[in-house]
């Protein structure tokens, strides 16, 4: 009984601690992401844009692939 009552308090807890982020998670993927790569012959890249809640798009970030 006290192994059921710690587990579940336990439990309670893990949930809660996790409820903060995944409201933040949630209010990020409103808006959401749009994720390119490029074809380059020197050098390819991966571009991130941010979308706004209208579609606009905006470049944020490019990451080198390394390939």
């Amino acid at each position: 009984m006290l192994r059921t009552v710690r587990t579940l308090l336990i439990a309670i807890f893990a949930f809660g601690g996790l409820l903060p982020v995944c409201s933040i998670a949630e209010e990020d993927q409103a808006t959401g992401a749009v994720f390119v790569m490029t074809n380059a012959a020197d050098k390819n890249e991966i571009v991130a844009y941010k979308r706004a809640d209208d579609g606009l798009l905006s470049e944020e970030h490019r990451f080198a692939t390394g390939g």
